[in-house]
């Protein structure tokens, strides 16, 4: 009996291995699939090209069907109720990495719980209503689907108004233009502070949002695009102004205060650049309400940098980072063409950012020894750190389509490849492939561009630190560069580009 036993109980854990195998390969194939939509990149860092994955993945696991509802929450277990500003964003990172049916369904989400007038906050502030507009008016830009656009107008011209009855309401108010908070909205900022301010970064996302609603409507030819752009550009003539009235100057740093009004977050960090005040600086910058160049971006930018704002690139708080939180201060030094300052923080967030074997994003590490909140898996986390990936191999600065210009030169060492295929971008689907060949002194691109021929500029960092010998493009010779960038014009179908370098003097 003992050994019948025995054989009974080989041929059950024979037969669970056998099942578990089936099953294990069932999961397999599902999430393979599954993260095989969409946008795809091939890069050779094996760490990074892991963490792209498990982001997509992890997120989805924060998103609940509930009937015919689809509900991004930040997280599991712990942040359980809807952040509207993060959910927003999550859709537009679903979008940028060509996942536009899953962002349509957070979109139609968020827009189910629109108040009647219009408003749209859900468990955050006012940043919620700003966002929801930006990213309902990127999802048209990158998907170009006008049957949609036409049936959520009606949402965003209800959100709009909203805007503009709260404006008229906050003049009404205060009348003295020369008001420090003239024309702001008062209301709840975000959800660590519930009591009703002025605040910069929610002013400047209501405004991008009602600068957003405009463009989406003037894509319909409707009437209500022209009232919201000229009211959108006296509310950011308001705020503009507000920042120069509220500017101070202290031990020679030049500093904005974020609630103009009382300064309080400056007072809760004893005037240094730390703590609520860098992430909420951060995601002002984030909005793009502010011109990277512009004099006021700056203010903020320097004093995150030399009054404590930053460790390692990335937000500081409470004795760590932050990380998510520095997308809008990373996006912003990318735009400046500060890529050193950029991959400081992209890579700082891949070794504090998210979990070392599982790549699962996390809301706050301590930066001593290494430990993180307990917030695994986090959306925002991982929406933010999708957007910046996208965003260092490509993004749009007005009509003009940049590939390349965040790569890290180290991904083009000899014999690498980098590419990214059927990459969602304003013009259309860009694909490209750069292939290094450093031992013989070349790099080529090869171009698929979006058909409707946007202004194109290359930029390739050789990691030998060289400089570009001749270009040729399509086997012509090509003098449109300057350093590492290289104009390659409107093409309007796949072209090859080869960069030959000259040889660096022993």
């Amino acid at each position: 009996m003992f050994a019948g036993a025995c054989l009974m109980t080989r041929e059950a854990v024979h037969s669970l291995k056998k099942s578990f195998e089936a099953r294990l390969a069932e999961v397999k194939n599902f999430w393979n699939k599954w993260i095989s939509q969409g946008m795809e990149l091939r890069i050779p860092e094996t760490r990074i090209s892991n963490a792209w994955k498990a982001w997509l993945c992890f997120s989805s696991l924060n998103v609940d069907q509930i009937g015919d509802r689809y509900e991004a929450h930040d997280g599991i277990g712990f942040y359980e109720a809807i952040f509207g500003y993060s959910a927003a964003l999550y859709a537009h990172a679903l979008d940028l990495w060509g996942r536009h049916k899953d962002a349509e369904k957070v979109l139609a989400t968020l827009l189910s719980f629109q108040d009647r007038d219009g408003l749209y906050t859900q468990n955050y502030g006012l940043p919620d209503h700003g966002a929801l507009l930006f990213a309902l008016a990127e999802h048209y830009r990158l998907i170009r689907d006008k049957a949609w656009l036409r049936r959520v107008a009606p949402n965003i011209v209800a959100a709009g108004d909203w805007i503009l009855r709260q404006r008229e309401a906050a003049r009404r108010q205060r009348p003295d233009s020369f008001a420090v908070t003239y024309g702001l909205i008062r209301f709840r900022p975000y959800c660590d502070y519930a009591d009703p301010a002025f605040d910069y970064y929610a002013d400047a996302y209501t405004c991008r949002g009602l600068e957003e609603a405009a463009a989406a409507l003037s894509w319909l030819n409707d009437p209500a695009a022209k009232r919201f752009q000229s009211a959108s550009a006296k509310y950011r003539r308001d705020i503009l102004s507000s920042m120069d009235r509220a500017l101070i100057e202290r031990d020679g740093q030049k500093i904005l205060p974020l609630e103009p009004d009382t300064h309080r977050l400056l007072k809760s960090t004893n005037y240094r650049a730390g703590g609520y005040y860098g992430l909420v600086a951060s995601m002002l910058l984030e909005t793009g309400f502010l011109n990277p160049e512009d004099s006021r971006s700056f203010w903020i930018t320097n004093f995150m940098e030399k009054r404590g704002g930053l460790i390692l690139g990335l937000c500081e708080f409470d004795g760590g980072i932050d990380h998510a939180y520095t997308y809008g201060y990373l996006l912003t030094q990318l735009e400046r063409n500060e890529v050193k300052r950029t991959l400081l923080g992209f890579y700082a967030m891949i070794a504090y950012g998210i979990s070392r074997d599982t790549y699962s994003g996390v809301e706050c590490t301590q930066i001593k020894t290494g430990q993180n909140a307990l917030t695994l898996p986090h959306l925002y986390s991982a929406t933010q750190q999708l957007r910046l990936l996208r965003m260092l191999l490509v993004r749009e600065a007005d009509d003009c389509l940049l590939l390349g210009y965040g790569i890290p030169s180290s991904w083009l060492r000899n014999g690498q490849r980098v590419s990214l295929d059927n990459g969602p971008t304003h013009f259309g689907s860009v694909s490209f492939e750069l292939r290094s060949r450093l031992d013989e002194g070349e790099i080529e691109a090869f171009i698929n561009p979006p058909k409707s021929g946007p202004k194109i500029k290359l930029c390739i960092r050789s990691p030998l630190r060289q400089s570009i010998a001749v270009i040729a493009v399509d086997g012509r010779p090509w003098k449109k560069f300057t350093g590492e960038i290289i104009d390659l014009g409107r093409p309007d179908k796949q072209i090859v580009v080869k960069v030959k370098y000259q040889r660096n003097k022993p």
